[in-house]
């Protein structure tokens, strides 16, 4: 699928579709699939890692 808009738009990516059809229409893609790694600061923050240990985490290559 081609994006169609946003930082990524015109660029082809592989991503799953909505499963069915609505009135004989498939629901676009809205967003973007992430990067590897696009969330990883947010999620480890919001479960109270500080950063300092991210940086560790990601400089060891523990994450992405």
């Amino acid at each position: 699928m081609r994006l169609p808009d946003g930082d990524k738009a015109g660029t082809t990516v592989k991503t799953t579709l909505f499963p069915f059809t609505l009135q004989g229409h498939r629901l676009p893609v809205r967003m973007h699939p992430p990067e590897l790694g696009e969330h990883t600061r947010t999620v480890l923050a919001a479960i109270g890692y500080e950063r300092n240990e991210i940086d560790a985490l990601i400089a060891q290559r523990a994450v992405a």
